[in-house]
């Protein structure tokens, strides 16, 4: 989660901005570094249709705008997902462009802005995280955000070694650690979709196991301060200590309740670590899931 200086703007069919503009666009941090060229790959296929890729102009570029205190925000309406009914709020930035924000990206913005006729009446900037939000100047996020972005530099890495069960960490999400996991999974393919991709791949399933992965619970800057949602619990699974550093916020759920949320929790796709896809499934549909887990840390030893 940031607010930085400048940020990537794509409109679709459009390497420029005019302002009054309405057009839904997407937004990506700008760094100035490396990871800009990833940004920018994903912001080129959105504007022109990740499916279209013959058609896709190679010297087309998002539009970098400047991350200064805006006027005139607008809340121009609220939309559903195409894979979700999680709503989303539409805001037209009156530099010429339109994004949308979570509900509880709105509501945090809600409680100290004012907001008449859907205009916001106070100067707001852009931050990131994950998808944009928008923060009042000088406003609780605005200023929590600078301050830890200040104390970014000062801030301890955490080694793999020092990691301790139940304690929270801080990137960019907070983290509390779960321990190590042994997980054993199988890969199949989808039975959804039709008899040519099931016989395609032949092989399947395709079954795997990894050993000694480490397991944190995400918690999100909103969540911080909530009990844990026992239904909606997200786990980051991985082969290496990401970069993470101590922090002195304080998960307020006892390591018992995500003990009960992983026991609930079916892993499956996206909760697993990402694996080498076999040959024979690459670039058709597939779905992945446990048969097995076990976390000796935390006594869990499930069977699915």
């Amino acid at each position: 989660m940031s607010i930085s200086d400048k940020f990537f703007i794509g409109v679709p069919k459009k390497n420029k901005l005019t302002p009054g503009d309405t057009t839904l666009s997407m937004m990506k941090n700008f760094t100035g570094r490396a990871p800009d060229k990833k940004s920018v790959e994903s912001i080129h296929k959105w504007c022109h249709g990740r499916y279209n890729r013959a058609k896709m102009d190679d010297t087309w570029q998002p539009v970098i705008v400047k991350n200064e205190p805006t006027f005139g925000m607008k809340i121009a309406g609220c939309v559903s997902r195409y894979s979700t009914s999680n709503k989303w709020f539409e805001v037209v930035d009156p530099r010429g462009f339109k994004l949308q924000i979570s509900t509880s990206d709105l509501l945090a913005l809600m409680s100290e802005s004012t907001i008449v006729n859907g205009i916001i009446q106070e100067e707001c900037v852009w931050g990131y995280s994950g998808s944009p939000f928008l923060a009042k100047v000088d406003g609780k996020r605005y200023n929590n955000m600078f301050a830890a972005q200040t104390k970014k530099e000062s801030r301890v890495k955490v080694t793999a070694s020092k990691l301790v069960i139940g304690d929270m960490y801080v990137n960019d999400s907070y983290y509390v650690y779960l321990g190590k996991a042994h997980i054993d999974m199988s890969t199949d393919k989808n039975t959804s979709y039709s008899s040519y991709h099931h016989k395609v791949a032949t092989k399947l399933p395709h079954l795997t196991e990894v050993r000694d992965y480490f397991v944190f619970a995400r918690i999100y800057e909103y969540e911080v301060n909530k009990e844990l949602d026992k239904d909606t619990l997200s786990l980051k699974i991985t082969k290496t200590c990401p970069k993470l550093y101590e922090t002195d916020r304080v998960s307020v759920s006892p390591i018992a309740d995500f003990i009960s949320a992983i026991d609930k929790k079916k892993l499956s796709n996206y909760s697993l670590p990402t694996l080498k896809i076999p040959k024979e499934l690459r670039g058709y549909p597939f779905s992945t899931k446990a048969t097995k887990l076990v976390m000796p840390d935390l006594g869990i030893d499930k069977t699915y």
